[in-house]
């Protein structure tokens, strides 16, 4: 498999994780080789398949997962199993944590929380300073 993505020196350390920025090493949706994207703790975190990206300063870590054509971008946190996958987005300084998902076309912005099994999918969107378990 062609990898997409290498991790890069630049990193930062939160709740006693390293992550790593990431570099785009070839084209690929709205990506070109050469972008600087965001921030993930091991190549777990997002698939080499796809699209998905994880992008500006936004962070995945733990065994949180980002896969197929989903996006993670501005200062999102996605963490512990959370999974972000079809064309799911999470974006301004929403958070996943616990196992919640984010599928299909369903977003997930602003100051929102998604935590526990909590599931956004379809087209609906989830902002605000809304909080779900």
């Amino acid at each position: 498999m062609c990898k997409k993505y290498e991790l890069i020196d630049d990193k930062v350390e939160i709740d006693g994780h390293v992550l790593y920025r990431i570099r785009a090493l070839k084209n690929f949706g709205d990506v070109r080789s050469g972008d600087i994207g965001g921030f993930i703790e091991h190549t777990r975190n997002l698939s080499h398949k796809g699209d998905c990206w994880i992008d500006d300063h936004a962070k995945v870590y733990e065994k949180a997962r980002v896969c197929d054509d989903s996006h993670v971008y501005n200062n999102a946190t996605v963490k512990g199993h959370a999974r972000v996958c079809g064309n799911g987005q999470v974006y301004d300084n929403a958070t996943l944590k616990g196992h919640a998902r984010v599928c299909e076309n369903g977003q997930v912005y602003d100051n929102a929380t998604l935590k526990g099994n909590s599931v956004v999918y379809g087209f609906t969107e989830v902002y605000g300073s809304t909080k779900v378990r």
